[in-house]
């Protein structure tokens, strides 16, 4: 089943220059990011998200998760997700 769009044609085009491990580590990322987006009230996704949507998805990686993330992670995740 393909993601749908717009990550479907994103991961189209990493494909394009990375390789299967790195391509697998963004796949990751990005609907970890869409799947929070859309459980948003409304609901948002990678090129809709408002600022306080993307503060509210830091805070909540950072902060609520079961696990939460370290300095590093975020700043990866914050890379491909939202550049």
């Amino acid at each position: 089943m393909r993601p749908p769009e717009p990550l479907s044609s994103c991961f189209f085009e990493l494909a394009k220059h990375l390789g299967a491990g790195s391509l697998e580590d963004y796949a990751y990322d990005l609907m970890d990011a869409s799947d929070f987006l859309e459980a948003l009230d409304p609901p948002a996704d990678l090129l809709t998200a408002s600022k306080e949507d993307l503060v509210a998805y830091k805070d909540w990686g950072r902060e609520h998760r079961d696990d939460p993330e370290m300095d590093a992670t975020w700043m990866r995740r914050r890379g491909r997700a939202f550049r």
